[in-house]
């Protein structure tokens, strides 16, 4: 009895992970490979709420750490954000975030114009002294804890919720690019965190590399989805067949073993 109340507990935390990125991750891939531009609204819709509800746990972490079953809340809801049977992700940002950001005046005044967002291209580096005492190496790293999501959540955000008041399938397409990058990279750090703790600089490396996917002086997240990530998918067969049909997509409906068992060998 004892082996298989860790076996459930072992299943019930490994599904944190698989909903809220294993599977969003496979989807967005799909739509980033189909024609139309409503399903890539679906996920860019999904992504948004993920950010509100990863930074809202980040602000109420010591509240949330009270509630029992907050974990079993949110596993719920995301499943309910991501099944094709209920498009919760689309319904929420339809009926809630879009009113909202519209009423506050959040969405820029043309947006039908067929550009990629250049928003941080206001924003000019500063120089920094290399030259760190121990004391300012703790401080610099508290700040890139507290800068990362920033870079990683926050700037992300208001780009795709900008991209899914485009009429263009481009911009969908940088941000769902950056979101597949953003899945791999949060899974591997979920699986080498206790290496990845004896890397010092490893906060630093990551701060910059986000930055480099996101800065629209560089597209890195297209870049790498372009050279990499769609490349290593083919290669593995994981891509439906018929990908063009301009239909909401019924992902979860079509998905045999044998395309999740590609999909997998695409982590290794």
């Amino acid at each position: 009895m004892t082996k298989f109340w860790t076996l459930l507990t072992a299943l019930h935390t490994g599904a944190g992970p698989v909903v809220m990125l294993v599977y969003p991750l496979y989807a967005s891939v799909v739509a980033m490979e189909t024609a139309t531009k409503v399903d890539d609204e679906q996920w860019l819709s999904y992504w948004i709420i993920y950010s509100f509800l990863t930074l809202t746990e980040l602000i109420l972490q010591s509240l949330l750490e009270w509630i029992p079953i907050w974990y079993s809340v949110k596993l719920v809801f995301v499943a309910w954000l991501v099944l094709p049977q209920f498009h919760g992700a689309a319904f929420i940002y339809n009926r809630l975030v879009r009113e909202h950001f519209k009423k506050h005046g959040v969405f820029p005044q043309h947006q039908s114009k067929p550009t990629k967002p250049k928003i941080l291209h206001s924003i000019s580096p500063t120089g920094r002294d290399t030259r760190l005492t121990l004391a300012d190496a703790r401080t610099k790293k508290i700040k890139e804890k507290r800068s990362e999501p920033v870079v990683m959540l926050v700037y992300p955000l208001y780009a795709s919720v900008v991209a899914m008041e485009t009429a263009t399938k481009v911009d969908d397409e940088q941000w769902l690019s950056y979101w597949i990058i953003y899945s791999f990279l949060t899974l591997t750090e979920l699986i080498l965190q206790s290496l990845l703790e004896w890397i010092p600089i490893w906060y630093s490396v990551k701060l910059v590399f986000v930055a480099w996917l996101v800065l629209p002086q560089f597209h890195g997240a297209a870049f790498i989805y372009n050279r990499l990530v769609r490349e290593q998918f083919k290669k593995h067969g994981v891509f439906p067949h018929q990908q063009s049909k301009p239909t909401k997509p019924k992902i979860l409906h079509s998905i045999s073993p044998h395309r999740v068992i590609n999909f997998a060998f695409c982590f290794l």
